[in-house]
């Protein structure tokens, strides 16, 4: 399986954009502007994140500080917080939340829902997000925290464990990446947003819009559920490899990889992707027991070895070695087939690949 590493933070918001290139430098600011959140983007290239709530902006700078500019009704600007101990900040609607070196966190703009006065006390966080009326933080022992409104009179809710390695605020929902790959999402489900969450265990990335989510999986294809008024689930790309992904409003925006992964990287993709379509029942055996256990057991030492000998640079040993093994699964008779199920297509499409560049390599 293509395991999807480094990947890029992209923000979005409903009516600006706003970026930051290279990891410390200036704002580019774009779009409506009746609140000077464009056109009072401040200077400056000691910049190193940034978040963006309805009509206004708020960004960490490399020395620990922060600064907000754009529409200030509740606060949300001015007075933003002081000091030089800041690591990330996020942007509801009109609130934002800060954490800070030490493991607190700091709340200011709109308090409608106790999304400010209810921000918890300890020092223990380790990442934040913001929704609408909510805000959610994890901590450093994997655990969440959710407080503030869901709206509709929906109470926030802390799911239990403490195996999660990222977290996103939607508009009223959250949705979070376990340690596991798998996804959970929770809150408002008015647009199916929580309860269509792809199961499975092969995800690397996740984000939330208003209602709707979109996910990286680790092959580096994309996934979107929940509400979709312009396409933003519907039209979702099905082919390509991406490396990061993010929701607005009612869209989204992924990076593609401009990598070609090396025959070594590719064989242990395919050799990642089997064991986990193993693992969730999506590529088993052919025929049942014993007999089913040893035909899946075949492919894979046939991959394995035609791994040994990639890595080797016996290339034209593995394009013979996976040529085999592409007769084993790709659907076609004869031979008969070894493996089948939902991912035995792809896995066929993945071999394929990598037998036709170390064949173009002899």
């Amino acid at each position: 399986m293509r395991k999807v590493k480094n990947a890029v933070v992209i923000s979005i918001v409903l009516l600006h954009a706003i970026a930051v290139p290279g990891w410390a430098g200036s704002l580019v600011d774009w779009g409506l502007d009746d609140y000077g959140q464009v056109s009072n983007t401040p200077a400056g290239n000691d910049f190193v994140a940034v978040a963006a709530g309805l009509r206004y902006s708020v960004a960490l700078k490399s020395d620990g500080s922060l600064v907000a500019w754009g529409l200030n009704n509740y606060g949300q600007v001015s007075p933003t917080p002081a000091g030089n101990d800041f690591a990330a900040v996020a942007a509801g609607e009109d609130h934002n939340v800060a954490l800070k070196l030490d493991g607190s966190l700091v709340a200011w703009g709109f308090n409608g829902s106790g999304q400010v006065s209810d921000t918890p006390t300890s020092y223990d966080f380790a990442a934040v997000a913001a929704g609408i009326d909510h805000s959610v933080a994890l901590k450093s022992d994997g655990s969440l925290v959710v407080w503030g409104s869901y709206g509709g009179g929906q109470n926030v809710s802390n799911p239990p464990g403490n195996d999660f390695t990222a977290v996103f605020a939607g508009g009223h929902h959250t949705v979070a990446l376990k340690l596991d790959g798998s996804l959970v999402a929770w809150g408002r489900n008015d647009h199916l947003q929580v309860s269509n969450t792809p199961p499975g265990n092969d995800f690397a990335a996740v984000s939330a819009g208003w209602a709707h989510n979109v996910a990286l999986k680790s092959d580096g294809s994309l996934v979107a559920w929940g509400y979709d008024d312009s396409g933003q689930v519907s039209l979702t790309p099905t082919s390509g490899a991406f490396v990061a992904v993010a929701a607005g409003g009612d869209h989204n925006v992924a990076i593609t990889s401009s990598l070609t992964p090396t025959p070594v990287e590719q064989i242990y993709q395919i050799l990642d992707y089997t064991e986990d379509s193993v693992a969730d029942g999506t590529l088993e055996g052919v025929g049942t027991g014993k007999s089913a256990d040893k035909k899946l057991g075949a492919l894979v030492n046939m991959l394995e070895l035609a791994g040994y000998l990639i890595i080797s640079e016996n290339y034209d040993i593995a394009c013979d070695q996976l040529t085999a093994a592409l007769a084993k699964c790709d659907g076609q008779s004869p031979p008969p087939d070894f493996v089948e199920g939902d991912a035995a297509d792809n896995l066929a499409t993945m071999i394929q690949e990598l037998k036709t560049e170390l064949c173009e390599m002899l």
